[in-house]
């Protein structure tokens, strides 16, 4: 079952350019790693996402929530 990414990540508020691709992001699984204060998400679109458009998004997670890493697997056949 999956679940909506601004679901999970509730303190992030998209600006006007990423809040499209981050509104069709469903997140199918995610691991994280305290240790390292890690997080990947495999996510799936049902619209097609840019790559620069996704890479803001990681940089804005990462940074409201602290992380050393955080990074999106997203289905390549939905990336632009």
């Amino acid at each position: 079952m999956s679940t909506p990414f601004l679901r999970i990540f509730k303190l992030y508020q998209p600006e006007e350019r990423c809040a499209e691709t981050a509104s069709s992001l469903l997140v199918e699984s995610l691991s994280g790693d305290r240790q390292s204060r890690s997080i990947t998400v495999h996510a799936t679109s049902d619209k097609p996402v840019s790559s620069e458009i996704l890479g803001q998004v990681e940089l804005a997670i990462r940074t409201l929530y602290g992380l050393d890493q955080f990074s999106i697997s997203l289905n390549t056949q939905k990336l632009v």
